[in-house]
């Protein structure tokens, strides 16, 4: 009878990468593969979301919130750790523990070519509508959720309702790289010599969302992309109620802005071209995105758009928001609403026209 194999057989690495995925799919198949979290420990939670950094400060908020409240183990991936810690000072580090590094236990070295996770990732949250990774996270507090579960817990998760109480803290840990605020700092300091003014000079940030920002808007809400009248507008409401107001401008279409937003107390401090997002490398950081973050931090109060960057600017700064109406139809707007934000006496709500029809400034229920 013949034999199967050669006496001294030796297995090859290319014989070794054909083996060891067909092995993996089988015991992913037959359940043998994944490894629980004993149900006495708390359960893990983490984003695997690689949005850009507005939606990485919203998803560690979020989680860092759930873990606050109810004890979760908070975890972020090898690449959100590199881009918080790129822009934040140190004091972030302690709260940045990636699933790799220290869940060990629970992944696999197979002949030190590939590394495999044994966790099976949970998504137990309901969709509220059709756009993407948009979750109602009420349940994350229930008894069955809190011990022995391995959550994902979306791609852009931004439950303001449950990081507000813990925004002091979470301000403190989102406090932007020396580098960063010096470039504010000094920037501001030269628009006080551009700019004629009596008495203390008040910073206003005035974010631009423009960009890749209007399809986004138009597919998912079928709203339109902000006009120079929202931003007059919204600049007239603060030149009634302050004497020496700055203008501070930063965008992803600076160019636009210089040509619309023209006034003698408006400077244009923003990059002139920022990061743009690069699908090979969707995490990648860069100068120009603190810099403007830095600049909107450093204000005293805020102009948003649209987005989760210029709310966390308005978050940072800590002052007064204007926010246009349609804003709280998107997603973040209404996450915004529901967090009592809006409400509160700090944030103003400019009716806008949307394809010519008025969208009225009192908050959706």
């Amino acid at each position: 009878m013949p034999k199967i194999f050669p006496r001294k057989f030796i297995f090859s690495s290319r014989d070794l990468q054909r083996i060891v995925p067909v092995l993996l799919m089988y015991l992913m198949i037959s359940n043998l593969w994944y490894k629980a979290l004993p149900s006495d420990v708390p359960s893990v939670i983490c984003s695997f979301g690689t949005g850009r950094l507005g939606n990485q400060m919203s998803s560690f908020a979020t989680l860092h919130s759930f873990s606050r409240l109810k004890g979760y183990n908070h975890f972020v991936t090898k690449d959100q750790k590199e881009m918080l810690e790129y822009y934040f000072q140190p004091n972030i580090n302690r709260e940045l523990h990636t699933v790799k590094d220290d869940l060990k236990s629970y992944f696999v070295d197979f002949f030190g070519l590939i590394s495999i996770s044994r966790i099976r990732w949970e998504k137990p949250w309901v969709r509220i509508d059709n756009v993407d990774n948009n979750f109602n996270y009420s349940s994350f507090g229930d008894d069955a959720m809190i011990k022995g579960r391995f959550l994902n817990g979306g791609d852009y998760p931004n439950e303001v309702q449950y990081f507000k109480e813990f925004l002091p803290e979470i301000r403190r840990m989102f406090t932007l790289k020396e580098k960063f605020r010096k470039s504010a700092a000094e920037k501001l300091e030269q628009a006080q010599k551009t700019v004629q003014y009596t008495g203390e000079p008040i910073f206003v940030g005035v974010h631009v969302r423009r960009g890749d920002y209007g399809e986004h808007l138009t597919q998912l809400y079928n709203l339109s992309i902000l006009d120079e009248s929202y931003f007059k507008q919204a600049m007239e409401f603060y030149r009634e109620r302050y004497k020496s107001v700055i203008f501070v401008v930063v965008s992803d279409d600076l160019s636009w802005a210089q040509e619309s937003l023209v006034g003698q107390d408006v400077v244009f401090l923003g990059n002139l071209e920022v990061l743009g997002k690069d699908l090979s490398k969707p995490l990648k950081a860069g100068d120009d995105i603190g810099e403007d973050l830095a600049l909107l931090a450093a204000c005293n109060h805020t102009i948003m758009s649209f987005g989760t960057f210029g709310m966390w600017g308005s978050l940072l700064a800590g002052g007064r928001v204007v926010v246009p109406s349609t804003f709280l139809l998107t997603k973040e707007g209404k996450e915004v609403v529901t967090g009592g934000l809006i409400q509160g006496q700090s944030w103003h709500v400019i009716p806008v026209l949307n394809n010519q029809t008025s969208i009225d400034s009192s908050p959706p229920t």
